[in-house]
């Protein structure tokens, strides 16, 4: 959960994370380096049509020492 603003009244919402990955097995993974128009573009739409997201991250870990799964 994340604090943020809606309107003039803050918020406690949901974070969402973004994770763009490129794979050739799938036993390993290398983050996707995704263009900062294209995240914003995401991010900004998440945020105004989805109002239980106060926040949108984009996750840059490769697999190993990370997996693509979250728990």
């Amino acid at each position: 959960m994340s604090t943020g603003v809606r309107g003039d009244k803050g918020s406690y919402s949901w974070v969402l994370t973004i994770c763009l990955v490129e794979s050739v097995d799938g036993m390993t993974a290398r983050f996707h380096k995704a263009q900062w128009e294209l995240l914003k573009r995401i991010s900004t739409r998440i945020t105004n049509e989805i109002p239980e997201v106060a926040r949108v991250v984009y996750d840059i870990t490769h697999k190993p020492p990370s997996t693509i799964e979250w728990e």
